[in-house]
């Protein structure tokens, strides 16, 4: 399918495809049956050839009666945000089962659900295109989310960096809260329906949870939802080796490399936090660098040093004492890890 989507990338949106709406030449209607029915939350539709076209691919959009194109959510959108989706045929047939919240429509009832069917040649050639036929569907009703069922998996998500370590949790915690009530937009009262029930449910596993955020706030960004997390992370003016192994991963699982991480870690002022930083060693530093790094650090904010100092300045030694000590803690451990 990435091979698929790839050569067919530009040809398959309605709006970059004029051939796709009977413009380009071909027949407007080929031999192709459907059947379709509603399944756990999914549109399932099966399409069937009236002979078999190796390599032939569908593309499918939906439309209102008058012609107007559903907007699609998620993977499920082209670049106009119309809902569109490619499946390959395997021989005669094409099965797709598409999630109903990848339609976004207003009510039940009546639509239609257009097919056409075209064979790719290559990277930078345009397809062949093999015909298209349109179908009536029956929609049911949208599911309607209340705003804390709806932001339910996206506070299960923060759980998992609020419980991140004992250290710091409370002010994790009210972070949280900060973010639903000023950020995004939900009551106190709201909040405390959300606290509560997130509190009822076992974690999932992140994948399970990045799952129902894209299915119950399509819109929100892969940046925006990592921001949010760096938020929470870091109200204890700390980063632990635990919240960043969490966030990270929430990145890699939403497609954010390693160069991209690192890029945005830097706008975010996160190399300041990492442990690398806070002694002043390089990566890969070898444990007897890591010491004495550690020593100097240690030796540069010794209490004793700062006794006559405003508190402030004490203040700020013993938080660069604190992250020293975490920094070291964090070096060794992976250095003994990989040893």
């Amino acid at each position: 399918m990435h091979v698929i989507g790839t050569i067919l990338a530009g040809w398959a949106a309605r709006k970059a495809c004029s051939w796709i709406a009977g413009r380009g030449g071909g027949p407007d209607k080929f031999d192709l049956s459907a059947t379709y029915s509603h399944d756990d939350g999914h549109l399932a539709v099966k399409l069937t050839l009236g002979r078999e076209i190796p390599g032939a691919v569908a593309v499918l959009q939906a439309l209102t009666l008058s012609d107007v194109y559903l907007k699609g959510s998620g993977d499920y959108q082209d670049s106009d945000g119309d809902f569109s989706h490619i499946e390959p045929f395997n021989g005669r047939e094409c099965v797709c089962r598409i999630p109903l919240h990848a339609l976004v429509y207003r009510a039940a009832g009546n639509y239609r659900l257009r097919v056409a069917c075209y064979v790719p040649r290559g990277s930078g050639n345009k397809p062949e295109f093999k015909g298209r036929t349109t179908f009536r569907i029956e929609l049911p009703e949208p599911r309607k989310l209340g705003r804390v069922a709806c932001c339910l998996p996206l506070a299960e998500l923060m759980r998992h960096v609020v419980q991140a370590t004992e250290d710091g949790r409370a002010a994790r915690s009210r972070c949280m809260k900060e973010v639903f009530v000023d950020s995004i937009g939900i009551t106190e009262r709201e909040y405390d329906n959300l606290h509560d029930s997130v509190r009822a449910v076992c974690q999932s596993g992140l994948p399970a949870i990045l799952d129902d955020i894209r299915k119950n706030i399509p819109s929100l960004k892969t940046e925006s939802l990592i921001s949010m997390l760096l938020q929470v992370a870091l109200s204890d003016d700390d980063f632990s080796a635990r919240e960043e192994s969490i966030v990270r991963e929430v990145a890699r699982l939403l497609g954010m490399s390693d160069s991209d991480w690192e890029r945005f870690a830097e706008s975010k002022g996160l190399n300041r936090l990492n442990p690398w930083a806070v002694l002043g060693v390089r990566r890969g530093a070898t444990p007897d660098e890591i010491r004495t790094a550690y020593r100097q650090v240690m030796l540069q904010n010794h209490p004793d040093r700062f006794a006559q100092s405003p508190k402030d300045f004490q203040d700020l030694a013993t938080k660069k004492t604190i992250a020293a000590r975490r920094a070291y803690e964090q070096l060794m451990g992976r250095a003994e890890a990989t040893a």
